[in-house]
């Protein structure tokens, strides 16, 4: 009995003074996280200040990753389930799979609960969630895809070498250990990719109320979590809107595009679903508009507490364009385009402009434009082309009208003021 006990003590004793600091650095030992530090985009202002292009706070929800999935990930939904269960019920398969029934349930009770609180159809709902796991298994294959023709060059080159080598017992050794340490994620790449373990919006543009449902009732509404988002907003409509042009999200090919343009990084920071702008002065003043997100570094200890944050940098929000555009002359001369278009020359009218005492055909004006500048500095008063468009069904798509300008036959989306060579009215 003695020398158990001795062997005891002088295990404690080991552990007490030599290895009490391993364990407490373990304990202590934290992770760091980066996080994003959102910043507004620039607004587009007339010369009276009033506002022509500015953002709008608005809130959307995020739900994590594996409950966006469906079906959901068997692994996932087996970690949920086991912990509802005490320990010998784990090992009844029976139990395990009726507990992972009811959480398979309640997380597509979620998603009617979801569609419920934001009065959208369920139907609109899942599409979202399909296109957020479309977008995650594209990055996810797209890594493993990278991941295997690394590896496919490794074991060319580990080849090269021992078929180099001369001797047999080292090139023996290597691929005893090569096959040793080969697993199937070494085969096949990461078996999951950060994507996979993050919130992504599947609904957006959420009223207060539906904010504060969502936060004062977390049970009800598991793995979800509201997010802060900005949009674009055109106060004024059609004002000026070929001129002020529109901010709208990046697409895959957008990004592609920048990405070839800034090889050594986009100092803009765009990223996929920014937006950015199309045309107009949106588009040409982009440099300046456009807000680059900062970020912070989040220390978190081993029960994922927040023990320090530090901001690594600082978010620097877009600069406002001030225009030397004047409302009221912009306006009247959208007034006498509209006027000038409504016009039509009836058969059998006499020309008495251009040639005079012809006849002329029935016509209707297509377009037009005027534009006024300021004769001592140049400056431009007002830039008028008609016809025109609503900038906010750029950013809220209304099917009908959307329909409707598109098929016009007067091109309602260009702009005859910058892109077309009329010829000029009397300057008198």
């Amino acid at each position: 009995m003695v020398v158990p006990v001795v062997m005891i003590c002088v295990r404690v004793a080991h552990l007490q003074l030599s290895l009490q600091d391993d364990y407490v650095l373990a304990l202590s030992q934290t992770t760091e996280t980066f996080d994003e530090i959102p910043a507004r985009d620039g607004r587009i202002l007339d010369a009276d200040g009033n506002l022509l292009a500015g953002d709008i706070q608005q809130f959307g929800i995020a739900v994590y990753y594996p409950a966006i999935e469906d079906p959901p990930d068997d692994d996932w939904i087996s970690a949920k389930a086991k912990p509802r269960l005490g320990k010998s019920d784990r090992r009844d398969k029976s139990k395990v799979a009726l507990e992972k029934s009811k959480v398979i349930s309640e997380n597509e009770g979620l998603w009617e609960k979801l569609a419920t609180l934001t009065e959208r159809p369920l139907d609109e709902i899942t599409e979202s969630r399909r296109k957020v796991h479309a977008r995650v298994s594209q990055i996810k294959e797209s890594v493993q895809r990278r991941y295997r023709e690394r590896r496919a060059e490794a074991e060319t080159l580990a080849a090269r070498e021992d078929s180099k080598s001369l001797s047999t017992w080292p090139t023996l050794w290597r691929r005893i250990h090569r096959a040793a340490v080969e697993t199937p994620e070494r085969s096949r790449g990461p078996r999951s990719i950060a994507e996979e373990l993050e919130y992504c919006t599947v609904v957006t543009d959420i009223t207060a109320d539906m904010k504060a449902e969502i936060e004062a009732n977390p049970e009800r509404y598991p793995y979800t979590r509201i997010v802060v988002q900005s949009r674009r907003t055109y106060p004024r409509g059609e004002l000026a809107g070929h001129l002020i042009g529109a901010r709208k999200p990046l697409s895959d090919e957008d990004l592609k595009e920048r990405k070839k343009a800034f090889p050594q990084g986009d100092p803009q920071d765009y990223r996929l679903g920014d937006r950015c702008g199309q045309f107009g002065l949106e588009r040409s003043y982009d440099v300046h508009l456009k807000g680059v997100r900062g970020q912070r570094v989040l220390v978190k200890n081993r029960r994922g507490e927040i023990v320090e944050s530090r901001v690594i940098r600082e978010p620097r929000h877009g600069h406002d364009l001030v225009l030397t555009l004047d409302p009221h002359t912009q306006q009247r001369a959208e007034q006498i385009l509209d006027e000038a278009l409504m016009k039509v020359t009836p058969p059998g009218a006499i020309d008495t402009e251009s040639i005079r005492g012809a006849v002329r055909e029935s016509t209707c004006p297509q377009g037009g434009s005027i534009v006024a500048l300021d004769i001592q500095t140049g400056a431009v008063i007002a830039a008028a082309s008609a016809p025109r468009f609503d900038l906010n069904l750029l950013v809220s798509v209304d099917s009908d009208r959307w329909e409707d300008l598109k098929f016009d036959r007067r091109s309602p989306f260009l702009s005859r003021a910058t892109q077309m060579a009329l010829p000029p009215g009397s300057v008198f």
